[in-house]
């Protein structure tokens, strides 16, 4: 019966020009090194262990008919192709560099944070693999650059997401040191894509940026960080605009096209919430209780939310009108990470 239903998963998304129209969600397994596939079919059908890829897949992004996944354990890049769900190349970000996010140029180029060696790596995703294309490193700031709170007393950067707006990039810096306690305040670098410069350094109103996520209109980015906060840049301005206190340990965000900005919880399993517009804090959302970290939160376009919940190796599904009532747990692989849900 799997191998029936892994021959018509192949066959998905050969309707149209979209390979990715038929398919509801992929699902990062950070433990397992694999992917694992949500189909939104009635009822919601998942097939665990679909590709391996790397050690600690951290994101997946789509590009074309691939899927880009960064693991962060075997310092590695993986493309898998949709349609086959086979492996087509490697790319080799160079020793030690830990990569964790990715991001895509104007010009479809690949944008890498090197968490361990401090480094924005510029990539083509269209070589063959390996380290070649790689076609530029920028490092990091470091000493008094990175403001920290005691005097000589430096940390790394520690680069950890990056956005696209128009030329720029911008890289939310962790600020820690060798024991990844924090030495200084949460700062974003502003990066001049074409340039291939440093342009300026944004200082957040805390510490330890978690997750970063571009607003639907493209202008703002939200940024979670400690203790329990998200700070809201505005790009034309390159200010922080505002501050939203919701709570706990705040990680990945997504905006939903009703304009609800949701945040995941990695301390508890729970969905925190506030609205994009009057940054209003609405009530959470408990998913899976008890000592659970909810990684990533992502919704479809048409009103379905998902979240994956580490430690109890589930995604959770509902509708965002009527989310007790059509509430859905999936088994996935072990330690569910990163979601990249299809926009419908």
């Amino acid at each position: 019966m799997l191998l029936v239903l892994l021959m018509s998963l192949c066959g998905c998304g050969q309707s149209g020009d979209d390979p990715l129209s038929d398919l509801g969600a992929l699902v990062a397994n950070r433990n397992a090194g694999s992917l694992s596939l949500i189909r939104e079919e009635n009822p919601l059908v998942a097939v665990n262990d679909l590709v391996q890829v790397g050690s600690r897949p951290n994101q997946l992004l789509a590009r074309g008919a691939e899927v880009l996944v960064v693991n962060s354990d075997s310092d590695s890049l993986t493309v898998v192709e949709i349609e086959s769900w086979n492996v087509t190349r490697e790319y080799d970000p160079g020793p030690g560099c830990g990569p964790r996010m990715l991001a895509l140029t104007s010009d479809s180029e690949l944008l890498v944070t090197c968490f361990d060696s401090n480094e924005l790596l510029l990539l083509d995703p269209d070589q063959p693999g390996g380290s070649d294309a790689v076609l530029a490193r920028l490092g990091m700031p470091e000493g008094g650059a990175l403001r920290p709170f005691q005097e000589n007393e430096f940390g790394q950067a520690r680069p950890l997401a990056v956005a696209v707006i128009g030329h720029r990039a911008y890289v939310t810096l962790t600020n820690l040191d060798n024991d990844l306690v924090e030495t200084g305040p949460g700062l974003v670098l502003v990066v001049d894509v074409a340039s291939w410069t440093s342009d300026k350094i944004i200082e957040l109103p805390a510490v330890h940026p978690l997750a970063m996520h571009r607003s639907k209109d493209g202008r703002f980015l939200y940024i979670s960080c400690l203790p329990g906060v998200v700070a809201i840049l505005d790009s034309e301005s390159d200010e922080i605009s505002d501050v939203v206190q919701v709570d706990s340990v705040p990680g990945q965000l997504w905006e939903d096209p009703q304009g609800t900005v949701w945040v995941a919880d990695q301390s508890a399993g729970r969905l925190m919430r506030f609205q994009a517009g009057s940054h209003e804090v609405d009530e959470p959302l408990i998913l899976c209780p008890g000592r659970e970290s909810i990684q990533d939160v992502a919704t479809n376009g048409r009103g379905r939310v998902y979240a994956s919940c580490f430690n109890s190796d589930t995604v959770w599904s509902f509708l965002r009108g009527n989310p007790e009532s059509s509430m859905v747990s999936l088994p996935v692989g072990d330690g569910p990470g990163a979601l990249m849900v299809i926009q419908k």
